[in-house]
């Protein structure tokens, strides 16, 4: 039998700290380093992904008990719901090179401790002011804690078995992303005016402290190496064109979309270019920048991407329709509401599973397929409700909500494996391949205009001095 070189194993023993300290997968060196308790790491952190998905569509059938009980307006109701998007949508970039900067099991425990505080606000609050407060915070939260979920993932497992761990990941996202109407109901049920809707919110306290705890026992900290500095500039000039994006879309009913609303969308979409141009000038000049854009010059993941804005846009705006249809116009109870969606869910879990197994076979055919029978079902729901009128019944609309849940659940669950797998595993220091040191870019720009016509190579990095025999897979969320 052959012997094992004892040269190459002094390496992977004094290299083996490094990489657990940096970040690096399991698979990266023997096998000492693949954590055994990964799988709960990954229940622990699903559980949190879960409820932070959950908290953003469970409101809606809240909306007439919360109006009802604290009085308030309709734009104060939109920011309930876009408040917590809003918040989450500016810091979730931010949240993930803060867990790569300094640790994601810290970032992780820290916006679940957050988060968990923020729910307890939410339920406590005694008018819709502090409410929408509240939820600022707690969308703020979710973006420190979420990010960490996809790092966790790629960090901890091997690629044989991160391709499974993905597709549950994105088996939760879309269960998630309906089940929250379906919980809300149950927990408010027909209390429309009482104070029932504090405990969607309350409900989060015991997950929060339960998740807390075993992630201080259970997880493993993790941090990406030479991750660079936090492009601070970057996150300011987001986060501007985020707000005047936004803030018009959801005050522009009560403004009667006055004129300052058309200005300040479109000067939201200026900022955004500027950030885009900001982001190329950054990374020409050799720094960290926020988003790394020639990521999108992968096709796979461009297109996935784009795939993923389509969906993740638009399901939440028709689950937020939907609900209010049933209850403002159907005149359904909360928890009715909340148990005709449950086809929709049913057919969710179950293309999650199928897909799972189909993926492997068919590629990114399954996406393809997914989406015709998501629209399918969608074309359904709307043929149903013109046939049936204001008479219609929640047994009428189950078959198109079967299909439509069906086919999202072709599309969500291994949306994000076939997006990351090409990415994660592809190898950044390679043995047969010689080793230049470390360059910067192929050429400088020194202003914003320079860096609209600036094309960069990727920066080469130089390896740790033991890592030459090493593969470490690239993180995709650097």
């Amino acid at each position: 039998m052959a012997q094992k070189d004892p040269t190459i194993s002094r390496i992977r023993d004094e290299a083996a700290p490094r990489l657990a300290d940096a970040g690096a997968t399991p698979d990266a060196v023997a096998g000492p380093l693949a954590d055994p308790r990964r799988w709960i790491a990954l229940a622990i952190v699903l559980t949190a992904g879960f409820v932070v998905l959950v908290d953003a569509t469970i409101v809606n059938v809240a909306i007439p008990s919360i109006r009802n009980s604290l009085g308030a307006s309709f734009a104060q109701i939109q920011w309930v719901v876009a408040g917590y998007a809003l918040a989450y949508a500016v810091a979730l970039i931010t949240g993930g090179r803060l867990g790569d900067q300094y640790g994601r099991k810290r970032l992780f425990m820290l916006g679940m401790a957050g988060f968990t505080l923020a729910s307890t606000f939410c339920g406590l609050a005694p008018n819709p002011t502090l409410l929408v407060a509240a939820r600022v915070l707690q969308g703020l939260m979710a973006a420190l804690m979420f990010p960490q979920v996809l790092s966790v993932i790629q960090v901890t497992f091997p690629p044989r078995e991160r391709g499974t761990a993905l597709g549950i990941f994105g088996a939760i996202v879309g269960i998630a992303t309906v089940l929250g109407p379906l919980v809300g109901g149950l927990i408010i049920g027909d209390n429309t005016t009482g104070s029932a809707w504090r405990f969607i919110f309350l409900v989060n306290l015991p997950i929060g402290v339960v998740s807390l705890l075993a992630a201080a026992w259970l997880m493993r900290e993790s941090r990406a190496p030479q991750s660079g500095r936090l492009d601070l500039a970057g996150v300011a000039i987001l986060s501007i064109a985020l707000v005047l994006i936004t803030y018009p879309l959801v005050e522009g009913r009560d403004a009667d979309w006055a004129p300052w609303t058309y200005a300040s969308i479109a000067a939201g979409i200026v900022v955004l270019v500027a950030f885009l141009l900001y982001e190329r000038l950054v990374d020409c000049r050799g720094r960290t920048p926020l988003v790394q854009l020639r990521m999108f010059r992968d096709r796979a993941f461009s297109v996935g991407s784009l795939t993923g804005f389509v969906f993740f846009a638009g399901i939440p705006t028709y689950a937020f329709t939907f609900n209010l249809m049933l209850q403002a116009g159907l005149r359904f109870s909360a928890l009715h509401a909340g148990l005709t969606t449950i086809p929709f869910s049913l057919g969710l879990m179950t293309g999650s599973g199928m897909s799972i197994r189909l993926a492997p076979r068919l590629g990114k055919g399954i996406l393809l397929i997914g989406s015709a029978v998501f629209a399918l079902g969608m074309l359904g729901i709307i043929g149903t409700l013109q046939a049936a009128g204001p008479n219609i019944t929640s047994l009428q609309l189950a078959p198109a909500l079967l299909v439509s849940g069906l086919g999202m659940g072709y599309v969500i669950a291994p949306l994000v494996n076939i997006v990351l797998w090409r990415r994660s595993c592809a190898p950044r220091w390679h043995a047969s391949r010689p080793l230049r040191p470390k360059a910067r870019s192929t050429r400088r720009c020194s202003s914003l205009s320079a860096a609209s016509r600036c094309v960069c190579e990727p920066r080469i990095q130089a390896p740790p001095s033991p890592g030459v025999l090493l593969r470490e897979p690239v993180d995709p969320l650097r």
